[in-house]
């Protein structure tokens, strides 16, 4: 073919562009009307429902065992469970180190004797849903929770007894897990 042009052409030709833009939305316009004439089957990627609900549901489960945290269900764990709940507390900045390592120890204890399944401290940021709900943001914040395993609710009650943020000015709520 270069052997047809001649050499003011083949330098012309060198200087055109190899790949022009397209114009915007000729993909999209394209797509739909190869759709239109069931020229283009949909694509698989999310096709099935149940796709996508997996794939949520799979997010939510990692989710959950990110949330979880540092102290996690062990499997041989006895006993209902009971939810301690951590309200107020007059820990200051200074006291946050050694405070973490007395909760922690705690937690731990209660981890060697199977009776912790989850344990976190919550943030201050507290949301409510619901204009009926909305009295609940004047409310102290829960600050964290023990999700703990007991044979009976006088354990789950001296458990919430021996918990650390009792003893600093704190308040443990019982509740038990249905």
């Amino acid at each position: 073919m270069s052997d047809e042009l001649s050499a003011e052409e083949q330098a012309a030709l060198a200087e055109l562009p190899r790949e022009a833009p397209l114009p915007e939305g000729l993909e999209d316009r394209a797509v739909m009307a190869l759709r239109a004439r069931d020229r283009l089957a949909p694509s698989r990627r999310w096709s099935r429902p149940w796709v996508g609900a997996a794939a949520a549901v799979l997010l939510l489960v990692g989710w959950a065992g990110f949330v979880a945290g540092r102290h996690t269900a062990t499997s041989n764990a006895v006993g209902d469970k009971y939810l301690l709940l951590l309200y107020g507390g007059d820990a200051t900045p200074a006291d946050e180190p050694a405070r973490f390592a007395e909760y922690a120890a705690w937690a731990d204890r209660l981890q060697a004797e199977r009776k912790l399944d989850a344990a976190e401290r919550l943030g201050p940021t507290v949301r409510v849903a619901g204009p009926a709900l909305a009295a609940l943001t004047s409310a102290p914040a829960v600050a964290g929770f023990f999700l703990v395993r007991a044979s009976s609710w006088e354990e789950a009650q001296a458990l919430a007894a021996e918990c650390p943020h009792a003893h600093h000015g704190g308040t443990v709520i019982v509740r038990k897990v249905e």
